[in-house]
Formats: C-alpha cells, sequence, structure tokens
C-alpha cells in the first residue's frame, strides 16, 4: 500500500527538480553578465582558447575598421535619403561654397538615446562641411555654441532661442549667403542631457530629478517607482498605456512580476491625487489600461 504514495513523492519531487532547472536556466541566461561578472569569466563567444577564435575580426586595425564604417555610413546615406524638393536649384551646393548654418543640431546633434549608448564624438555639420571645402560663417556657429545653456524644449525638438543670433546680422548680410543652412534635431530616447526632468500641472508638480511630488504646493512622500510611473504618464498626456506597456517601460523588461503590480501603485498614486484638481486625473480606460488625463485647454 505504501508503493503508490512513494511514487507520489518521487514524482513530485522530479516535477520540482525539473522546474527549478528550467526557472535557474532562463535566469542564468537573462544575468549571463552578472554570473560572468561575478566569476570573473568571458562569454564563451569572445574567449579564444589555442586557436580557436570565435568571432575573428574583418579589420586588421580599429583604424581600418573605423574607415570601413565611415564608408559604409556615407553609402547608407546615399542610397537612403530623399530629396523632396530642390526649389531653384539650391542643391547641389556649388565647391567651396560660403554658407551659414543654424539651428542648435549644427553644432551639437543628436546621435543616439541614452540607454547605455557611447558619448557623443560624432561629427557635427559644421566639421563635416569645413572638411568637404565649404565656407562655413564662423561667426554665427560660435554664437550658436555659446548659447548651449540656453536650450529649450518644445515636444520632442531642443533649440536655442533666435535672441542667441542678435549681433551676428552683418557676418552673412554681404557675405557667406550662398546658402542658409536650418539643422533641426530630436532629444535622444531617454532625453538624458535634455534637461530636467520634471513635469507642472495645475497643484502638481513631479519632479524625478529630485524624486519630488508637490500636491498643491505641499511634499508628499512617494516611493520612487510610483513617482517613476505617474512621470512616464503625465509626460504623454492623454495617451493610454496598457499594463504591459508600463511594465516593460518602467519596471524594465527583465520584470518577473505580475502586471497587477501596475494597478496597486495606481491605487496609491490616487489616493493621494484623488480631487486635487479638476484640470488633470488619472484615469482607467476599461480592458486597454491607464492614462493621465488632461482637460482640453488646462
Amino acid at each position: 500500500m505504501k508503493k503508490p504514495y512513494i511514487w507520489r513523492g518521487l514524482c513530485t519531487l522530479l516535477v520540482l527538480v525539473l522546474s527549478l532547472t528550467m526557472f535557474g536556466q532562463s535566469l542564468a541566461f537573462t544575468r549571463e553578465g552578472d554570473v560572468n561578472l561575478f566569476l570573473g569569466t568571458l562569454p564563451p563567444a569572445v574567449q579564444v582558447t589555442g586557436d580557436t577564435n570565435y568571432y575573428p575580426s574583418s579589420y586588421a586595425s580599429m583604424d581600418e575598421m573605423r574607415a570601413a564604417l565611415k564608408d559604409h555610413l556615407i553609402e547608407s546615406q546615399e542610397e537612403g535619403s530623399v530629396l523632396l524638393r530642390n526649389e531653384n536649384g539650391a542643391l547641389p551646393l556649388a565647391p567651396n561654397a560660403s554658407v551659414t548654418l543654424f539651428g542648435f543640431a549644427a553644432a551639437t546633434p543628436v546621435y543616439h538615446g541614452g540607454s547605455g549608448g557611447p558619448p557623443n564624438e560624432g561629427i557635427n555639420l559644421y566639421d563635416a562641411m569645413k572638411e568637404e571645402g565649404f565656407q562655413v560663417n564662423e561667426t554665427v556657429y560660435n554664437a550658436i555654441v555659446a548659447a548651449n545653456g540656453s536650450r529649450t524644449k518644445t515636444g520632442l525638438i531642443g533649440e536655442i532661442p533666435a535672441s542667441a543670433y542678435a549681433g551676428t546680422e552683418g557676418s552673412y548680410a554681404s557675405s557667406y549667403n550662398d546658402a542658409a543652412i536650418y539643422v533641426m534635431s530630436r532629444f535622444g530616447g531617454e532625453e538624458e542631457g535634455s534637461g530636467e526632468k520634471k513635469l507642472s500641472f495645475d497643484k502638481l508638480v513631479i519632479n524625478l530629478d529630485s524624486y519630488e511630488l508637490l500636491v498643491d504646493g505641499k511634499r508628499v512622500d512617494t516611493p520612487p517607482k510610483e513617482l517613476e510611473l505617474l512621470y512616464h504618464l503625465a509626460a504623454s498626456p492623454n495617451r493610454v498605456f496598457t499594463r504591459n506597456q508600463l511594465l516593460d517601460e518602467v519596471w524594465g523588461f527583465d520584470y518577473f512580476g505580475d502586471s497587477r503590480t501596475v494597478d496597486v501603485h495606481i491605487k496609491r498614486l490616487r489616493e493621494k491625487l484623488e480631487g486635487v484638481s479638476e484640470q488633470w486625473s488619472l484615469k482607467t480606460v476599461w480592458g486597454v489600461g491607464y492614462k493621465f488625463e488632461v482637460v482640453s485647454g488646462a
């Protein structure tokens, strides 16, 4: 009579071991970098043992690789750029043309977002045009560089005020006027370097730089993840986010928790914000998710 119980126990133990093995394998793949760092090892793909080189380079040196990359980027631009309009034969520019560049991006373009990207080391349009033999207005360019601190954000565009160009008019009135080129760019992915992360609404200030929440002028203690969730919603007023979107974008792709975590954080935020203002509110869109609703004209 005891054999069935023994087999049940063994089967249960086997299922438990298999479950733990599968979970451990999944966790190991997810945290591979941390495991390698802890053990002081390198991933097999980059190890060189004996005469085995898993990923041999196609280039003899870094300089050769950079040169090849530059050629590839030029080719990509030539094949991928489309000229939509060319009034009065403005392009191509004549060799050695004298031009004036406008716009903050002429000095500091955005090459990548903020998610661990490398430093902004690329060449800007000013340097590129000088390298190709064009005469570029340095008076206006220096004014753009000097106005770095006055760059403001409108939507996804960061630009310096028109007053930054005051006093430079004479530099392009009689020279450097073969062409005026206005350069536009956007802020990178997570807004790193784009200024303060602070949102203001009626009786509400969400400051992610200092991790402070001000409600009707009073500081309200708020756990970091609640504040990050509120900031993420309020940064895109009236946009509806699903629970899974919020988990990915606020908690991160490697979060293993339940989507109801979002519901709990929303409930706690509502307790802090309920009835504060008629101009905004945290809304549930049934069957979809949540949004930070702002009344039109508020």
